[in-house]
């Protein structure tokens, strides 16, 4: 059932646009957490309505909402391709809730599809479908589509009070159960893989330990002992205990869902009853930016700590957090105090512009951060780097810091983030801040690395690698072999400028007269290599910039002023123009894999000869705009066709072709 409430749902998203949007809007609850808003009309616009229809028939949409085979469309769905659909999220901390509203436009047609095999119930006035476990809702009227779901907090129904009041159990506790079976016989394997028996019930055996010849000796029938039998018992009884211990884990695990499920049922119905009836109040329409008619959704998070501190001790990452918000304090008060790190609200939207498809942030912070961040992000590497952003490049990673302001900010954000973390420890985190600030020269560090950094990954080459093997004799002895196997090796170049290198001609002064280090070419240092990997490194320093490549010939030129590469304007503009840009040149990847003989699936294939059509992919940020840091990730597809949404859908459509 959940299935085809999902598959349903995918439908409506893709039935929602601009006009009179602000009807649905205002019943999005005044509190939720977050809200993804639906452009359907922008969808339409840039994607062909009869590839729409004829995408999602192959893909078999239409098979699994409508069930049977004739010729559909979208409008089929009855829903309203006139106005925007919106999923929220807000909650407590026993619940959170995910709910949508999606406008209607046909309900005859609607009602069609979603009665043929469900079972409709009349509730708050309305028709309303429950999935199996009663933890998602449908209902709907004239004009509105309604979905919730809700999701059980564990760090709320791990309470001893909450367990009590709704008659949850506890885990089976291990050690009650180890006490309650005192005779039992243990078995266990000691560090070399032997048996170690420890029992009680066995008046002279505190400890046994079989070897591998005692073990053998045990297939002669006429000379097993009365203590090789107990450890076979033993073994037995110890199955029998990790049988009836899951068996009991299961069923309280079973019975505590099941109460968790009419619960949590109560409780949607609860607040599907508030959603409907107004008392949720209306969430502002100023809090979204208007959006435009390239974008196809929008996300708006209105403040990230609120949301933060309701996932706090339960999230997908981590789990329940319970055991560290005992040792923090307790931090998710009104979620008011939930860790957030001067961040504010948040802001994402995924747009289509001509054959460019661009998802693009902007993270709002509090004014002291905004400040901080201002002084530390500075805009452009070093100049010196552009030469080495030729066309040639596969792909390149540059981000400018300034060392010297963010060590300068560092104690007062140490202090500030962690002590609301940890509350209980604030005062050690404020002295550890303060000793740091004292310890630390950040003028001097500041001029030792300067925080401007370049890495370039030129190619890949393959190289010829030692490795040690075995071989077994008939009686299993080995010996050891050296082999050889070729490797794929990235060509890279890192750079990073330093305007008082006498720490680095120090390191490798020492690494020579260690013999770490062996100059190859003057003022090139070769690592000696530890290891089989195949990846040599080299490094050297010169004109304030230190350099560290695997590409020998390439550090030969730099050793020698013989660089006569200019870097492409484009990629030039991105790295001086941003704080922050990662860029990938997707038509030199085909060219790659060919050169290296790489075999590829036959998926692959034609993916990969694509890619010589595609532009390039890039993350870039401008680093602080007003008070928000900015960010944007962007891949240019292939203009065979009118724009990059209609490029997607004829991926998806020519994977289907090829799957049936």
């Amino acid at each position: 059932m959940k299935i085809k409430f999902l598959l349903l749902s995918l439908g409506l998203t893709l039935g929602v646009s601009t006009s009179n949007a602000q009807d649905l809007i205002r019943k999005v609850p005044a509190n939720a957490k977050f809200v993804v808003t639906f452009n359907n009309k922008a969808f339409l616009t840039h994607l062909n309505a009869n590839e729409l229809n004829s995408t999602l028939s192959k893909i078999g949409f239409f098979d699994k909402i409508l069930d049977n085979n004739s010729d559909h469309s979208i409008d089929d769905l009855g829903i309203d391709l006139n106005n925007k659909a919106y999923v929220y999220g807000n909650g407590t901390d026993s619940i959170q809730y995910v709910g949508g509203l999606f406008p209607m436009a046909n309900r005859k047609q609607f009602e069609a599809i979603v009665t043929k095999d469900s079972k409709i119930e009349i509730v708050d006035n309305l028709p309303t479908i429950y999935s199996e476990d009663r933890t998602l809702r449908m209902s709907w009227d004239d004009n509105t589509i309604y979905f919730l779901t809700g999701l059980s907090m564990g760090s709320y129904f791990d309470k001893e009070e909450v367990k009590e009041r709704y008659g949850l159990l506890s885990n089976y506790d291990y050690s009650d159960w180890a006490e309650a079976e005192a005779d039992t016989v243990s078995v266990e394997f000691d560090e070399w893989g032997e048996f170690v028996v420890d029992s009680t019930s066995v008046a002279d055996i505190s400890e046994v330990v079989i070897s591998e010849d005692e073990l053998n000796e045990v297939e002669m029938a006429d000379e097993i002992d009365q203590d090789e039998y107990d450890i076979v018992d033993s073994v037995l009884a110890q199955d029998e205990y990790a049988d009836d211990y899951y068996l009991q884990y299961d069923s309280i695990n079973r019975h505590n869902d099941s109460l968790k499920n009419v619960i949590i049922g109560g409780w949607l119905n609860t607040e599907f009853s508030h959603l409907i009836s107004g008392n949720l109040g209306s969430y502002s329409t100023k809090k979204i930016k208007p959006i435009s008619s390239n974008t196809l959704i929008n996300l708006h998070i209105d403040s990230l700590g609120v949301l933060f501190g309701a996932l706090y001790t339960d999230n997908p990452i981590w789990g329940n957090l319970g055991y560290y918000q005992s040792m923090m304090g307790d931090v998710n008060q009104e979620y008011t105090n939930a860790p957030y790190y001067g961040m504010e609200s948040l802001d994402a939207q995924i747009d289509v512009i001509g054959n460019s498809m661009k998802l693009s942030s902007t993270l709002g912070f509090d004014k002291k951060l905004v400040k901080q961040y201002k002084e530390i992000y500075r805009k452009g590497v070093n100049p010196k780097f552009y030469n080495f952003l030729d066309k040639d490049v596969v792909a390149f990673f540059s981000v400018n810091a300034n060392t010297e302001a963010y060590l300068k900010a560092l104690p007062s954000m140490i202090s500030r983030n962690y002590s609301t973390i940890f509350p209980y420890y604030n005062d050690f985190v404020d002295l550890g801040a303060s000793i740091f600030e004292v310890l630390l020269d950040e003028k001097a560090i500041g001029k030792v690395y300067k925080g401007d950094n370049l890495l370039v990954l030129n190619g890949l080459t393959k190289s010829e690698v030692e490795y040690t093997d075995y071989e077994y004799d008939e009686d299993y002895n080995y010996t050891e072999v050296v082999k050889t196997k070729m490797e794929t090796i990235p060509q890279f170049m890192w750079m990073f400028s330093s305007d008082d290198t006498r720490i680095f001609d120090r390191m490798i002064q020492v690494g020579l007269n260690r013999e770490y280090l062996e100059e190859v070419y003057s003022g090139l240092y070769r690592v000696v290599e530890v290891n089989s990997s195949g990846i040599q490194i080299y490094l050297q320093i010169k004109d304030g910039i230190v350099f560290v490549s695997d590409d020998l010939m390439k550090m030969q030129d730099i050793a020698s002023n013989k660089v006569n590469t200019k870097g492409v304007p484009k990629y030039v503009a991105l790295a001086k123009n941003n704080v922050a840009a990662l860029v990938v040149n997707t038509k030199r990847i085909p060219v790659l894999l060919k050169e290296l003989d790489i075999p590829l699936s036959d998926s692959l294939k034609g993916f990969v000869g694509e890619l010589n059509q595609y532009g390039d992919f890039s993350i870039i940020s401008p680093g602080i705009v007003g008070n928000a840091f900015k960010s944007e990730a962007k891949i240019d597809f292939p203009k065979s066709k009118a724009n990059a949404l209609q490029y997607l859908f004829d991926v998806i459509s020519r994977k289907q072709n090829i799957a049936d």
